[in-house]
């Protein structure tokens, strides 16, 4: 008997206690609830007059578990075959065999089959759409035995943070994607930035801030300079920074900043500003902080705002912009 795994499957747990094997086949569901995992009567219109249908959502072939019988024998000779004749996906192959019956031209292999519990032995569907979003199993109650990250394209880096979340117990990694493609965060970065020196960046209390102070540690390097009409300085080459569009609720509290390539940054105010207000007679009257999230990947740096440049925050910084 064989466990099939593919690459981009995240292991949390033991398998071989979970699995039946009383079947000829046991394998994951791309379903993602008890109707899509294990099937339904589904329209006499789509079998056809007089004939029953059954609806169920792909077997997934990139993990199972085949025992060592002679049905499962004939049917991987079969795909064997088919793979090497057929242009045809190893998916497709995979759900035909076990699904097509013996008719007048064709000899179904008769496999009997079981479905994988569809949170146990899960696809990221499931885990980003549903189990993420449910109390009762999310973060702490539950860990799943295997992850297949299969609906979404960002396989690596889910991977790692699927582990980082059930391995390492780091919460809050897994609430940076989206439960389709992407990270949540571009969402937030989808906007037309206005220049300090606009309506929007004159009604922002954190812009006239950073405007007075002019200068800031980011991670602990030095400096990087908050200059008139959007200019910014950075030891990573120019860029430009300004506030939010008028409106968004956002506004007070952050602004953003495009470096090092264009990558753009959310720079967002941590506690208030100083003194409840951002400016006194000689500029601030206190140091601030901020957390820059970079919108490619969520990378998160503390800058600490310093008026004149004077000297302040302590920690390693890197070696580019985060």
């Amino acid at each position: 008997s064989v466990l099939l795994s593919d690459v981009d499957i995240a292991w949390m747990r033991d398998p071989f206690p979970a699995l039946y094997g009383d079947a000829d086949v046991e394998g994951m569901t791309d379903g993602f609830d008890d109707v899509s995992s294990y099937g339904a009567p589904g329209s006499g219109v789509i079998a056809g007059p007089g004939r029953g249908a059954y609806r169920i959502f792909a077997r997934n072939s990139g993990m199972f578990y085949i025992s060592a019988t002679n049905e499962s024998l004939r049917m991987m000779e079969r795909m064997a075959h088919r793979m090497a004749t057929e242009s045809i996906w190893d998916q497709t192959a995979y759900n035909e065999e076990q699904f097509y019956l013996t008719t007048d031209t064709y000899q179904g292999l008769g496999l009997s089959q079981r479905v994988m519990n569809y949170l146990c032995f899960l696809n990221t569907k499931v885990l980003f759409k549903y189990i993420r979003e449910e109390p009762i199993l999310y973060p702490d109650a539950f860990t799943p035995i295997g992850a297949h990250v299969n609906y979404h394209p960002e396989k690596p880096q889910r991977m790692v943070d699927i582990f980082k979340h059930y391995q390492q117990g780091q919460r809050g990694v897994l609430e940076r994607w989206n439960g389709g493609e992407g990270l949540r965060i571009s969402n937030a970065c989808k906007f037309q930035g206005a220049s300090p020196d606009s309506a929007a960046g004159h009604g922002s209390p954190l812009v006239a801030a950073l405007t007075a102070a002019g200068t800031a540690e980011w991670g602990g390097v030095r400096w990087m300079r908050f200059g008139p009409a959007g200019k910014l300085t950075t030891p990573w080459g120019d860029g430009t920074w300004g506030a939010l569009p008028a409106g968004d609720k956002r506004a007070a509290t952050t602004v953003w900043a495009n470096f090092f390539g264009n990558t753009r940054h959310l720079l967002e105010l941590q506690g208030t500003l100083p003194g409840g207000r951002e400016t006194t007679s000689d500029g601030i009257d206190n140091n601030f902080e901020l957390v820059s999230t970079r919108c490619t990947d969520g990378d998160k740096v503390t800058l600490k705002v310093l008026p004149g440049g004077g000297v302040g925050a302590s920690g390693g910084g890197p070696a580019v912009g985060g």
